[in-house]
């Protein structure tokens, strides 16, 4: 599943099959999953993504996911601007471009004495 790599994931399915992912997947996650994965039939008025993905499950391959895994490599080396550009079954939206590591990313340091 690709729900790791992405703040929020909208699936084009029935919110019942949402709902029962969430709840077999919530068990393995302190993030509340009923806030980031949701039916695209769900009303998405309210939110709006910095960047979007879109592609076909269907056609999901071991080697297109491991690309999906890259792409905030890829967004900090070669993108500065907002704009549109496909790769294989990807169409990419970049919107803003923003970096969030910092804001998603809590790692106090067991040594703090040594930074200092």
């Amino acid at each position: 599943m690709v729900e790791p790599w992405c703040t929020r994931l909208s699936i084009d399915c029935p919110q019942n099959v949402v709902s029962e992912y969430i709840r077999q997947e919530q068990p393995n996650t302190a993030i509340d999953l009923t806030k980031r994965v949701f039916s695209v039939s769900h009303t998405l008025k309210d939110y709006t993504s910095d960047v979007v993905i879109t592609f076909d499950a269907a056609k999901m391959t071991r080697d297109r996911f491991m690309f999906i895994t890259t792409i905030p490599q890829i967004l900090d080396a070669q993108i500065t601007e907002p704009g549109k550009f496909e790769h294989d079954i990807f169409d990419i939206d970049v919107r803003e471009v923003r970096h969030l590591e910092n804001d998603l990313i809590f790692s106090p340091s067991p040594y703090p004495e040594r930074l200092e």
